[in-house]
């Protein structure tokens, strides 16, 4: 029977078939220069990819809002306008559309 034990740096061991150990964790990689120093958020911009992936997804879309209505149905009601801003931001369809499925007025959300 074999066992799963947890190193002093919390590197896990996944148990093999043959009752032999493999590390599921790589070891850390040396970085110099410039990807030990990477600012990915340097232009404050959060919105443009999620807004891209959005209007890619035309065939999905109103599944999209009606999961997303569905799985914050007992949220407050300042969560679900958070949400429907964060929306708005991305695309102004897909707020729009958020705060229909969740049935919200659009102006009071955008506040």
């Amino acid at each position: 029977m074999s066992t799963t034990k947890r190193f002093s740096n919390a590197t896990t061991v996944a148990p093999v078939a043959d009752n032999t150990n493999i590390m599921t964790a790589e070891p850390p990689l040396p970085t110099e220069g410039g990807p030990a120093h990477w600012e990915d958020y340097v232009d404050g911009d959060h919105w443009e990819q999620p807004g891209n992936l959005f209007r890619l997804m035309t065939l999905v879309q109103q599944a999209l809002f009606e999961n997303t209505a569905r799985a914050m149905g007992d949220a407050r009601r300042h969560i679900k306008e958070r949400h429907i801003a964060n929306c708005l931001r991305a695309d102004p369809a897909w707020g729009r559309s958020v705060a229909r499925a969740l049935g919200l007025d659009l102006p009071l959300a955008a506040e």
